[in-house]
């Protein structure tokens, strides 16, 4: 019996260490302040008005807290453990409910994409539960579990989950795709889990959310590095998954009017990015369940031989575009890659 795990643990193997050579890994820039957050709970004391941005996303600093985790070491290692087993079981749902095939074919879209990249490179980031829950919503088939998801999504980053629901929504009504109450069912567990944050929060006298950096900051701020982005976000903001995002257009979806509908959700998550300093980071985030409802949407239509050759590509092309993520304009790269033994890295 064990002999039936052995391919899928194989890939699996194989895919996380083409990962970790394609993305490298790093640390949260905001480690310490998600550390400060943990150690004042279960108190919440507010903290300086554009700090107060990281107490809308108190999931991670909660989880470590309640395990313990509160040092910078277990703080990292907690969210990697996360990353891991969330992924695990994502596929293990994916092979129960299409196949082990597919599961692999996910497998390959999601390190192939700046997803990964974004999770790797970050590791301590609320990105990963935004990640994990919001790819939950989309494979889930039940709505319950799909509210549940979209609830404790609002904890990690209200605004861009309830931005990808909200597009997969519109997508569904165009092309009459039964998910829809699932996505709305996600989107509604996202509203109330972020009115039931903000009360809490207010009580607290915890106020500024991320509208503080743009009252601070100024419109223009943002816009002068999203146009000083746009040229490198444009290649690089779906990796190597740029394959499969156009193969899955143009063999998966057969009318006009879905594709027309599935480009336009790809497409308007760059307003929400052009008024962040995180450019890569915020759009990909937003796309991925995106992306990832494209890919669950057109897989009946694909062969398997049709997702090994798409998946290879995605693979070599995720090597060939540089494995960079854009940060208040300029490219950064993740501190532990192999790039950094480069001359150039």
């Amino acid at each position: 019996m064990a002999r039936r795990y052995v391919p899928g643990a194989a890939s699996a193997l194989l895919l996380v260490g083409y990962a970790l050579a394609r993305c490298g890994f790093g640390a949260y820039p905001g480690t310490g302040i998600m550390l400060d957050i943990t150690e004042r709970l279960p108190s919440i004391e507010p903290l300086a008005p554009l700090a107060q941005t990281f107490q809308f996303s108190p999931i991670g600093p909660v989880l470590a807290f309640t395990l313990g985790a509160d040092t910078r070491t277990t703080y990292l290692a907690l969210h990697a453990g996360v990353l891991v087993a969330g992924c695990s079981w994502l596929a293990w749902s994916i092979a129960r409910r299409w196949s082990l095939s597919v599961a692999v074919f996910v497998g390959v879209v999601f390190v192939a994409s700046q997803a990964c990249l974004v999770a790797l490179a970050w590791v301590g980031s609320y990105d990963v539960y935004t990640l994990l829950l919001g790819s939950v919503v989309v494979v889930t088939s039940s709505e319950r579990v799909a509210a549940a998801a979209g609830f404790v999504a609002a904890f990690a980053v209200f605004e861009q989950v309830a931005i990808s629901f909200a597009l997969l929504v519109a997508v569904a009504h165009v092309v009459d795709d039964p998910r829809r109450n699932r996505y709305l069912s996600g989107l509604a567990g996202a509203v109330i889990g972020r009115l039931v944050l903000t009360v809490v929060l207010r009580v607290n006298d915890v106020t500024h959310d991320r509208r503080r950096w743009l009252d601070e900051f100024g419109l223009a701020h943002f816009l002068e590095q999203f146009a000083d982005a746009a040229p490198l976000l444009l290649l690089t903001a779906f990796g190597g998954t740029w394959v499969v995002v156009v193969a899955c257009l143009r063999q998966g979806i057969t009318t006009w009017r879905a594709r027309a509908a599935w480009i336009v959700a790809l497409v308007l998550p760059l307003v929400p990015t052009a008024i962040t300093e995180d450019q890569t980071r915020v759009y990909t985030i937003v796309t991925w369940p995106i992306v990832l409802a494209l890919v669950v949407t057109t897989v009946p239509s694909l062969t398997e031989r049709q997702m090994r050759s798409i998946g290879v590509g995605a693979l070599v092309l995720g090597l060939v575009i540089p494995p960079v993520f854009l940060w208040r304009g300029d490219p950064t790269l993740a501190d532990y890659h192999l790039w950094h033994l480069l001359p150039f890295g």
